[in-house]
Parts: structure tokens; sequence; C-alpha cells
């Protein structure tokens, strides 16, 4: 309904009662989604907030905003932009703490359209708000004109002017993939290409040979890990090129790291112990960094761990198997095999195993998201809580209660972040269709707003 149904005196009244009762009166809190009159209207009927203040004697607060100058407000406005990775609204951008105010953006631009045309902005660059892929890609052509280099991403992390490197990645996935859109050849390798180039045995070998030339020892993988930068993709390579860490070390002819010394009789024990306890077979990852034998001792002492299973007169779960695809993508259970399986079949591109530090603002630590799906120009962070096959957390043994509350840490930062997400567990796929669950990959693709 329009503002013209209050009359002055009406404005004025609705504005007293508001100040007597919260002790204040902001622009910001006078909008049309709130049940209030928009404060356009009062500037409309009075010439200015402050004067409709002043007619009722509400004290008006000198702002020290009214000395910004006009090159300033640009200059706050394009980081703003490039940190959003969308122009906002005005009455958006009027919501934004310590950004200049409305009435000052029309005081030195006339208008908001005005204002973002100033800001080298204009609306033919945008899709429901957000960055097209061709100016980004513009943006990278830009960069190379006015510093005559290809850019890393590192360097949009506080380049002024430009959109941050994650603005890049939300909309490309990889920084390098943009870099190549852009018309130029990336200088360093991401992590996937870094895979698809390394991914063979002379490669592996030979990294291992130079440790043990270099220090005189045979590496453990986290060692080798830290000689390489940390590079944690790594332990993925060796398990597809070789099955495991061990498994290649047995190949190329070297000892094991871990031998284990203890009997087979506390090694059988202990096993017992857990499925007395829980009710169940343990899984390999709950017999490792835990009060029981590291999985190692069982996988030395039978040669893996699906064998020390049987040994003991049990049938190996679904947790303990791990599953290759014919590219070589490597399933941690059943439920990602089908879920890749599946997701293959009908032509969606995804990323697997993506470390959270590429895409959560803030974060440092080493987890990783199962799948990022790539769908209609948007990024959906899907994790799948496999480990949690029950729902009673007092049954949970201590590595599921470890892996229950990083899976909550984890959902956390993905509603900070406000990326699209998804976690599945696996009472999800019991009940419901891959179709059901991945409805979004079926959703009509949104048009875009001219």
């Amino acid at each position: 309904m329009s503002n013209d149904k209050y009359t002055n005196e009406e404005l004025l009244k609705i504005l007293k009662e508001y100040y007597n009762k919260n002790n204040k009166a902001e622009q910001r809190d006078f909008c049309n989604n709130n049940g209030l009159p928009s404060f356009q209207t009062y500037i409309k009927r009075f010439g200015s907030w402050n004067k409709a203040k002043s007619l009722i004697g509400i004290p008006i607060s000198i702002r020290v905003e009214y000395n910004i100058t006009p090159e300033l407000i640009i200059e706050k406005f394009k980081k703003l932009v490039n940190e959003l990775g969308k122009i906002p609204s005005s009455e958006e951008l009027n919501k934004i703490k310590g950004f200049p105010s409305f009435p000052i953006i029309c005081k030195h631009f006339d208008n908001y359209n005005n204002f973002v045309e100033s800001c080298g902005f204009s609306y033919n660059k945008l899709s429901n708000g957000k960055l097209k892929k061709e100016f980004l890609l513009n943006e990278i052509q830009r960069f190379v004109k006015e510093f005559n280099k290809i850019p890393v991403q590192t360097d949009f992390e506080n380049l002024k002017g430009y959109p941050t490197r994650k603005t890049f990645s939300n909309h490309f996935g990889y920084f390098n993939d943009a870099v190549r859109l852009a018309g130029f050849e990336p200088l360093n390798l991401n992590e996937k290409e870094y895979a698809e180039k390394y991914r063979n045995k002379e490669y592996l070998s030979g990294i291992i040979n130079s440790y043990i030339n270099k220090y005189d020892k045979i590496p453990t993988l986290d060692e080798l890990i830290k000689e390489h930068n940390n590079f944690y993709s790594l332990k993925s390579l060796y398990e597809q090129v070789y099955g495991g860490w061990n498994k290649a070390l047995v190949e190329l002819e070297l000892p094991l790291n871990r031998v284990s010394h203890h009997p087979d009789e506390f090694l059988e024990s202990e096993f017992h112990r857990f499925v007395a306890e829980h009710g169940r077979i343990p899984t390999y990852i709950e017999f490792n960094n835990s009060e029981y034998p590291s999985f190692w001792c069982y996988q030395n002492r039978f040669d893996s761990w699906n064998k020390a299973v049987v040994n003991y007169g049990y049938e190996p779960n679904d947790e303990n198997r791990k599953y290759t695809l014919d590219d070589g993508e490597i399933c941690a259970s059943s439920y990602e095999f089908d879920i890749s399986t599946w997701l293959k079949n009908i032509n969606i591109i995804y990323d697997r195993d993506v470390n959270y530090i590429d895409f959560i603002d803030n974060y440092k630590g080493k987890m990783n998201c199962d799948y990022v799906i790539h769908h209609n120009d948007k990024l959906w962070y899907v994790e799948m809580a496999g480990f949690l096959r029950g729902t009673d957390f007092n049954k949970f043994s201590n590595a599921e209660k470890k892996y229950y509350f990083k899976l909550k840490y984890k959902r956390k930062l993905l509603r900070r972040q406000g990326v699209n997400y998804l976690i599945i567990e696996p009472c999800d796929l019991k009940k419901k269709s891959l179709e059901e669950i991945f409805f979004f990959l079926f959703l009509e693709e949104e048009k875009e707003v001219n």
C-alpha cells in the first residue's frame, strides 16, 4: 500500500512514538517491510529526514559523513561490491553500518543509478545481482594490461578495485579455469591439475627416493606431504596409483613405517571388546588415534583390515571398503560410490574433497568437503555423513562422537558462509531417492532479470 495514505501529522506522530519507545529513530529503521512508512516518504514530505525530526523535537546529531568526498564514497563502494560479489540495492546499502547514508549519496550523485554508473558499474553486468562471468573475465584482462603479468589467485586477495579471489572461485570453480577462459595460460597448477599431471609411479616413487637421499631415512606420508608444502592430495595420489601408502612402500621394497609389537591375543581381545561394548564390529577409523590398538597393527598382521575382521569371525562392513571408479575416483563407502556413479550418469560436474580453506572465510583447518557440485552457475557443497550409522548419541563410539561434532562444526561453517549446502545421512538414502535428495538439480534455471 502506498505511503500516500499517511497525512503529514500522522507521519510525525508515528516518528515521535517510535522515538519515544526506542530512544532512537534512524533512517534504516523506516522501510516498508517492517510496517513503518519509508524514510523516503519523510524526505519527500518534509525535505529531509532531519527536518522531520526537528519538527517534533527529536535531537539531531551532526554526522561526520556530511564531509565525506564523492571520491571516497566511490572507493568504499567498489570495495563493498568486490566483497559482496554483487551490486547491493539502495535499501540493502542503507542497512550496512559504516557506509554513507542514502541521502548523502543522493546529495553527491543525484540518484542511486547515477551513483552506480559513477563507480564504473552498470546493471548490464549483472544477473540477479550477481556479477556475470563475462565481467569477471574482463577484470582478468584488465589486470594483465594494468600490471603486465598473468595473475595468480593471491593477486586478488586485497586488490582495490577488483573482484576478490573467492568471487572468481564461486563463479568458475577454479581460478585457473577463469584465467584460461580470459585467454591466458595459468602460471601455477591448481590441486586438481597437479593430481592429473603427477598421477604416475615415476613421479611418486621419485619423490620418496629424493627424500631418502636428502634425509637418509624413509619418510612417513605426513613427512612427505610437509616436504611438498603440505600438498595433502599426495595421499590421494598414492591411493589411486598404488592402492595406498603402505602398498607403495611394499612395491618399492621399503620397510613399513609402523610395526605392531602387540601380541596376537591382545589384538583379538581388543577387537572383541569393541564388539561387546558397541554391538557391532568397528571400522578401521575407530581403531586409529583411540584407546584401541592402531588399525595399522591389524593391517600389518593380516595384510588388510578386512582380513583381520574375517579372521575374527565377522563379515566386513561397508564402511571398511574402498571403491574405485573407472576414472580413478576413490569412494570411501558404497554411499559415495552410488552418489558419484549417479552424478556421472546424469552428466553433473563436481569436485571431490575440496578443502574448506578454499571457500570458508577465516578458516585455517584441514577439513574437506566431500562434493562440490557445479550446476546452473551455482555451487552446492555436499557432505556424505556415512560414518553416522545410528541416531542414538549415547551409543556412539568415541570416534563417532568426534565425527558427530566435526559434522556439526561443518554445518556451522557452511551456514555462516551463506553457501548452498546439503548434508546427507545414511537414513536419508533409505527414505528418499537420489532425485529427491538432490532436488536442486531438477529446478528450472532462474531467468535473468533485465
